[in-house]
C-alpha cells in the first residue's frame, strides 16, 4: 500500500485513512500547527477569530473536530474532546484571553475534557447527563475510551490525561444567549436526536453554526445524523425521539438566512448552510415513509438504514422509528 504524502505527528494519525487527503486539503488552505501545550490536536486557523482542532478519536468509531472562538473579552471552546492535552492552555495562547467551554452534548469525545474547566456550558439535558457521568467519572471515561479492550488507541500516556475534578454543568435554556464581551452573543440552539442535550451554537456575527453531532456533510457513505433512540436509563429519552429532532430542525431550517457555513464535530467542516434543510427534507422523507430507505449499511449499532435528503443523510433503524412515532407523537 503506497503511503499518502501528507503526514502528520503519531500522535494525530486518523483513524481512517480516507481523512488524510481531506486533512492534506485542510493543511494547503489553512496551514497546521501543533502546539506543546496540547500536542494531542492539529490546529487549523479557519476565520480571523476562529480555529478548527482536529482530535484523532481514541478508539476506531471516529475521529472529531473542537472550535475555538475568540471574541472581545474572551474565547470560547465548542466541545472540548477527549480529555487528553491542556487543551484550556493552548485556547489562552492562541488568544491570550480568557477560555471558557461549552459542549454540544454529553458523549466522551466532545465532553471529556471538562474538569479542565470550574462551570460547563450546556443545555439543561446536557447538565442533567453530566451529573450523571461524574457519579462515576472514571468509569465512564474509561468505557468510552474503550481502555482495555483491542480498539483502544493509546496514543497518549497517563501524565496526558486531565485528572478529574467536579465541575458545573450550567443547566442553560434554549436559546441561551453566551457573551463573548461587547455585542458578540454565541445563541444555544437545542436539537436533541442524537443526545438528548445535543445542542448547536449560533454565532451570527461569523454567520457560523456550530452544529456538533446534530448535522453532517455525507460525501463518505455512513456518516450521517444517527437516529437510535434513546438506551434505558438515559435522561430526557423523549429529546432523542425522531419527532423532537424533526421539529427542533425545522424551527432551525426556518433561521437558514442567519448563517452560511456549518462546522460539523466529525467529518467535514465549513459545510454550506443548506445541511440543515436537507436533514430536514431526509428526516420528513423517514417520517413519511421509513421503510423509503436509499441504502443500507452494517454500523457500530448493527444493520442501519440510510435516507439522503441532499448533501445530508440521515441513518435511521424503521422500527425505532415507528416506535417512536408511536409514543411521541409529532
Amino acid at each position: 500500500m503506497n503511503q499518502h504524502p501528507f503526514s502528520l505527528p503519531k500522535q494525530l494519525t486518523p483513524t481512517r485513512e480516507t481523512s488524510l487527503p481531506y486533512l492534506e486539503e485542510l493543511h494547503q488552505r489553512y496551514g497546521l500547527e501543533v502546539y506543546p501545550e496540547d500536542p494531542f490536536v492539529g490546529v487549523f486557523h479557519i476565520r480571523d477569530n476562529v480555529w478548527a482542532m482536529y482530535a484523532p478519536c481514541t478508539h476506531a468509531v471516529g475521529d472529531n473536530w473542537l472550535y475555538l472562538i475568540e471574541g472581545p473579552e474572551k474565547a470560547l471552546f465548542i466541545d472540548n474532546g477527549y480529555g487528553i492535552g491542556d487543551l484550556r492552555a493552548l485556547g489562552e495562547k492562541l488568544t491570550g484571553k480568557p477560555v471558557i467551554s461549552a459542549v454540544t452534548h454529553c458523549h466522551g469525545d466532545h465532553a471529556g475534557g471538562c474538569p479542565q474547566w470550574d462551570e460547563i456550558y450546556c443545555h439543561e439535558y446536557c447538565a442533567d447527563m453530566l451529573h450523571q457521568q461524574m457519579e462515576h467519572y472514571e468509569e465512564w471515561w474509561n468505557s468510552f475510551n474503550h481502555v482495555g479492550e483491542a480498539q483502544h488507541r493509546p496514543y497518549y500516556t497517563e501524565k496526558d490525561k486531565i485528572p478529574y475534578r467536579p465541575y458545573t454543568p450550567l443547566r442553560l435554556p434554549n436559546h441561551f444567549l453566551i457573551n463573548l464581551g461587547g455585542d458578540y452573543d454565541i445563541e444555544l440552539i437545542h436539537t436533541g436526536g442524537h443526545s438528548p442535550g445535543l445542542s448547536c451554537f449560533l454565532d451570527r456575527k461569523s454567520r457560523i453554526l456550530y452544529a456538533g453531532d446534530a448535522f453532517f456533510e455525507s460525501r463518505v457513505k455512513g456518516l450521517g445524523v444517527g437516529l437510535n433512540g434513546a438506551r434505558p436509563g438515559t435522561l430526557h429519552p423523549e429529546s432523542m425521539s425522531i419527532s423532537y429532532y424533526y421539529k427542533q430542525v425545522e424551527a432551525l431550517a426556518a433561521r437558514i438566512g442567519e448563517f452560511d457555513f456549518a462546522m460539523s464535530g466529525h467529518g467535514y467542516i465549513d459545510s454550506p448552510a443548506r445541511i440543515v434543510t436537507d436533514v430536514f427534507a431526509a428526516l420528513k422523507a423517514v417520517i413519511e415513509n421509513p421503510d423509503g430507505y436509499d441504502d443500507v449499511i452494517e454500523s457500530h449499532t448493527g444493520k442501519t438504514y440510510i435516507k439522503n435528503g441532499g448533501i445530508a443523510d440521515v441513518l435511521y433503524k424503521p422500527e425505532v422509528v415507528r416506535k417512536n412515532l408511536e409514543e411521541y407523537p409529532l
